[in-house]
């Protein structure tokens, strides 16, 4: 298997997007799923950050939030294991030569890298 497969998930946060420009359709699909692994982990933070905001407001009135406050721990163990948990469930399953496929996020990466590409030059018109 070629390198880039297993780059796209253990290289920080979009920097599988590199890995966009190959002409292997393999190698852009797992991109893109990363890609889109770190996307989901950008947005469920943003809308982390918003409800805590609220929680904090509503519980502690402006103050800092506790140190032991339950909900401060979860959405730190959420933020720290979920992308490494879906990444390293990719890499265990390339390691054992299967396809990894996260349900929603793999059938949107296929359908975006097996697309024709728009622009790609396929030669004089009428060579045969």
């Amino acid at each position: 298997m070629p390198p880039g497969f297993y780059l796209s998930y253990l290289l920080p946060m979009f920097t599988s997007l590199f890995f966009l420009m190959s002409k292997n359709r393999e190698t852009r699909f797992h991109a893109l799923q990363c890609a889109l692994i770190d996307a989901l982990t950008v947005g469920y933070m943003i809308a982390y950050g918003i409800l805590g905001a609220v929680y904090s407001a509503i519980r502690y009135g402006g103050k800092p939030i506790s140190d032991n406050d339950p909900l401060d721990a979860v959405t730190a163990i959420i933020f720290m294991v979920l992308p490494l948990a879906l990444r390293g469930f990719c890499l265990v399953k390339l390691v054992r030569h299967n396809r990894p496929f996260i349900k929603y996020l793999g059938a949107l990466a296929s359908r975006l890298a097996y697309r024709e590409r728009r622009g790609q030059w396929t030669g004089w018109p009428g060579a045969g």
